[in-house]
């Protein structure tokens, strides 16, 4: 199966109980690593349902138990038609995960979306004709939930008994605390440079840091902050996390009603190709008119004085000569 396209599967159909357990695992972890689901199937009423369970959890498929196998046939059996139908009833085929076990679902929905779930996902709902409603896997410490419907339009039966409880559930294990059950984790998410990042420790005794001070909130959670004033990676009791610039240079860019504004200032916009003309408009915007105001009142002074003096020798002549 290693070397044959499309999806790779196989059904299991046992009681469950091995001869040799631990080798089974190690098949089943084969399988997995060569991208084959595992989908098993109880027979009889004493099989052993936690070894179907781990053997099909390992390669991400499906336990059914033996009175629920008529699931099957909604993964492996032929499509049904559309047609006119318009009204679909939901199928839970993994009664096994958190958000199913125990689901009692008898809504319906009106209509969906396709779409195909990835192959880390774990299908857990489909509809009467095989089409995935309800897909889980998880993202690094993350989990991610795909439902084909809504609780409007098409399926507003899920706000019913049953179909709330989908809702619900989904929620519940979408934010579930991955840690819960640890006792010991840090906390510490990416922070900014020269801003507060917050950290939170759970430790059975009261942690110690040469980098930051932590005060108890509750039992055995302790808080703190740290600032850091250099961009990069940093690790704080072994628990690594970024420093990103200051969120003023986080929208840097061009803005679109800068050349409005250029041309409302006199202004020109260039290019970075565009060096020589860059050069030429920088040469014309260097040149300045000097305006240099020159006053011509002394040439009129001048010619006073001489009218002035002129007029005093003449009348020292004419006095002298009637003298």
């Amino acid at each position: 199966m290693e070397d044959r396209g499309g999806s790779k599967n196989i059904i299991l159909i046992s009681d469950g109980k091995n001869q040799d357990y631990d080798e089974a695992l190690q098949v089943a972890q084969l399988a997995s690593s060569k991208g084959i689901r595992i989908y098993t199937i109880g027979v009889g009423d004493d099989t052993n349902s936690r070894n179907m369970q781990e053997l099909a959890d390992i390669s991400n498929g499906i336990y059914f138990e033996p009175d629920s196998t008529d699931k099957i046939k909604v993964l492996f059996g032929d499509t049904e038609s559309l047609g006119d139908k318009k009204v679909w009833t939901l199928v839970p085929v993994d009664k096994n995960h958190f958000i199913t076990q125990g689901i009692d679902l008898k809504s319906s929905i009106y209509g969906f979306n396709q779409f195909t779930p990835k192959t880390s996902a774990k299908l857990l709902i489909t509809t009467d004709s095989g089409d995935p409603f309800v897909s889980a896997w998880r993202f690094g410490l993350g989990r991610v939930i795909v439902m084909s419907s809504d609780y409007n339009l098409w399926g507003f039966e899920l706000l019913e008994q049953g179909g709330s409880t989908l809702l619900t559930r989904s929620t519940n294990w979408v934010i579930g605390d991955p840690e819960r059950k640890n006792d010991n984790f840090v906390l510490i998410s990416d922070g900014r440079v020269n801003e507060p990042i917050s950290i939170v420790v759970k430790s059975l005794q009261q942690p110690k840091s040469d980098d930051i001070v932590l005060y108890k909130i509750d039992d055995n959670i302790y808080s703190g902050e740290i600032i850091i004033n250099k961009l990069g990676f940093n690790s704080v009791l072994g628990s690594a996390f970024g420093v990103n610039y200051n969120k003023e240079y986080q929208d840097i860019g061009f803005n679109s009603d800068i050349e409005n504004q250029v041309i409302a200032t006199g202004g020109k916009m260039f290019y970075s190709n565009q060096i020589e003309d860059i050069i030429e408009q920088i040469k014309q915007k260097s040149k300045r008119e000097i305006v240099i105001k020159k006053s011509f009142a002394w040439i009129f002074a001048l010619i006073a004085l001489l009218i002035y003096l002129g007029e005093v020798a003449y009348r020292r002549f004419i006095l002298r000569k009637y003298l």
